[in-house]
């Protein structure tokens, strides 16, 4: 019988070294039946060359011509994935992952068990020290505060209970996601406002509210090196600037779209964050954080 097709999706942005590992992994799957689409969302380094050079036809790779953020540029891959035909999943994948090759076949197997289920995740290992996990499929996420954190993240793997249930996902982590074609076309794509982080926990709650599980295939090994697919790893000040913009910005406009009666117990948190970078003397932070609680900065 054949197997259902997945188009896996990378997105590409300043990383074309770390994407040409990802893909050389990537071919070494045993599934057979998979596509593979590159989106380079605007790279200004060398990427678009580099990538068109090791292409040779193996893969779709696509422009979009300037940065449209980790959900505008995901969404590109996604469309032309559902172009085709005999699309059956999509897979997301971080450029700056390592995949097992039985990855995909454990997450296949496991959509196939459950009809009901739109998106599936899997152990998600640090690429530094392969024996510590990042996430176990996916995470919680408490809408009274905004907070949300990955189940198993910081332990060694050898120590944590991987018997998640599906009930107790309320996102699936975005560095390895399987989607069906029946979500996307059901609860529609990323939402492009986000532009970057907490794409994730929109996806789960759009996904419950449509009536899908989301799902946690434990045999699929991903190794992930956190934090080099967005390139904040340069100076710990600017990703804390940039990081905090987006966390914050976005925090508070996801609770307006689907927790509003939540929005004073949120921005208390966002105080206490706001008085906790006062006292670390981190100044441009805090008054980062007063801006987007007042609405006056919408960009980072």
């Amino acid at each position: 019988m054949k197997q259902p097709t997945v188009d896996i999706v990378i997105l590409n942005w300043n990383g074309w070294q770390e994407t040409i590992q990802c893909l050389e992994s990537i071919f070494q799957l045993s599934y057979p039946s998979y596509r593979v689409i590159v989106v380079d969302n605007g790279s200004t380094d060398e990427s678009q060359v580099k990538l068109s050079e090791f292409c040779n036809k193996r893969f779709d790779l696509l422009f979009t011509g300037e940065n449209l953020g980790y959900a505008g540029g995901n969404n590109v891959g996604i469309r032309h994935a559902l172009a085709q035909s005999d699309c059956d999943y999509v897979w997301i994948l971080n450029n700056d992952t390592r995949v097992d090759p039985k990855a995909l076949t454990s997450l296949v197997d496991t959509m196939k068990n459950d009809p009901t289920t739109g998106l599936c995740g899997s152990t998600i290992l640090y690429e530094d020290d392969r024996h510590r996990v990042q996430a176990l499929g996916g995470g919680w996420y408490q809408p009274a505060t905004g907070l949300s954190g990955f189940y198993g993240e910081g332990l060694a793997r050898n120590k944590v209970d991987t018997n998640i249930r599906n009930k107790q996902l309320d996102l699936i982590c975005g560095a390895s996601v399987l989607a069906s074609k029946e979500f996307l076309q059901t609860v529609g794509l990323m939402d492009e406002f986000l532009f970057l982080y907490m794409e994730e926990i929109d996806w789960g709650i759009r996904a419950k509210k449509q009536h899908f599980n989301l799902s946690y295939a434990k045999k699929s090994i991903v190794y992930h090196k956190q934090g080099a697919s967005i390139g904040t790893n340069d100076r710990a000040g600017k990703k804390t600037l940039f990081s905090d913009f987006y966390t914050f910005r976005n925090r508070i406009y996801l609770t307006r779209k689907h927790y509003w009666y939540f929005l004073p117990t949120v921005y208390l948190m966002m105080i206490y964050s706001l008085f906790k970078r006062i006292v670390q003397r981190r100044f441009t932070a805090a008054l980062q954080i007063l801006s987007i609680m007042f609405g006056c900065k919408q960009k980072p």
